[in-house]
């Protein structure tokens, strides 16, 4: 199975990279079937959300495997389930499903950044500090943990699913106002997740200058980052843009907002 795994990332370490992070360091949350030595489907349980994310990265796939998958999210009631790749295959199976509850239909511009393409922005603002993130500071443990409850609604209780991740930020007058992290750090990519800046600091270069210093510190490693953005989205696409993003792939998904049910019947 390892080697199969690492095949794929081989092949493309970008659109794989979630195979590999999920299958090898959360194996616990993660179910994976391959259809042959290179096509495969991928179940992720992200508990900080109850989200459940399948990820279809083949032609052909049986019902029988997906419905495996199906269940498997089902049985951690999931409060959003969300799927990937070949949304057709699910569609096709699961029309049922489809009907049945509220489905949004999008796609993901999945972006990466190579060295040579690289271009810092800086600040529209005087006395900003912009660095890492860190929880074992007093300071700034207090500072993120107002930010999450104030602009994300979540408590402290939250904090430690974002002790693993790379955290960047730009302090204002003693407080967060802009923010990107790494979610996943691999051996040649990463995944950057959570840009934001909070209304009343917009439009004057933060997020572009928290990224720019997130990204110039992966790439003096030689790793790649990446991240995926709606396709309407704009905004960020032209931020990203600045920076140096190139578009990768694109990848469809399905967004299912109430909990999935049985197809023989069951309640939301």
């Amino acid at each position: 199975m390892l080697s199969k795994i690492l095949e794929a990332y081989r092949r493309d370490n970008i659109l794989h990279a979630f195979l590999l992070y999920d299958s090898v360091f959360l194996p616990d949350r993660t179910k994976i079937s391959f259809v042959n030595d290179l096509k495969y489907v991928l179940t992720y349980h992200h508990l900080q959300y109850n989200i459940c994310n399948i990820y279809i990265m083949t032609d052909h796939v049986d019902r029988e495997v997906l419905e495996e998958h199906l269940k498997y999210c089902k049985s951690r009631e999931p409060n959003y389930l969300y799927i990937y790749g070949n949304i057709n295959i699910f569609i096709r199976y699961f029309k049922n499903e489809i009907d049945k509850n509220i489905v949004q239909k999008k796609c993901f511009i999945v972006m990466k950044l190579e060295k040579n393409n690289f271009k810092k922005i800086y600040p529209k603002i005087d006395n900003v500090e912009i660095r890492k993130l860190d929880l074992d500071n007093k300071s700034d443990y207090e500072m993120f943990r107002e930010f999450l409850q104030k602009y994300f609604k979540l408590s402290e209780d939250n904090i430690k699913y974002f002790k693993e991740d790379r955290t960047y930020i730009a302090i204002h007058n003693n407080r967060i106002v802009s923010i990107a992290r790494i979610s996943l750090m691999l051996p040649n990519t990463c995944l950057i997740v959570g840009v934001f800046t909070v209304p009343e600091y917009r439009r004057r270069g933060l997020a572009g200058a928290v990224l720019s210093i997130l990204c110039e510190h992966v790439l003096n490693l030689d790793i790649i980052p990446f991240l995926l953005v709606d396709y309407n989205n704009d905004p960020a696409i032209n931020l990203y843009r600045r920076i140096g993003f190139r578009m990768h792939i694109t990848l469809p998904y399905l967004k299912i907002v109430r909990r999935i049910n049985d197809e023989t019947g069951g309640t939301d």
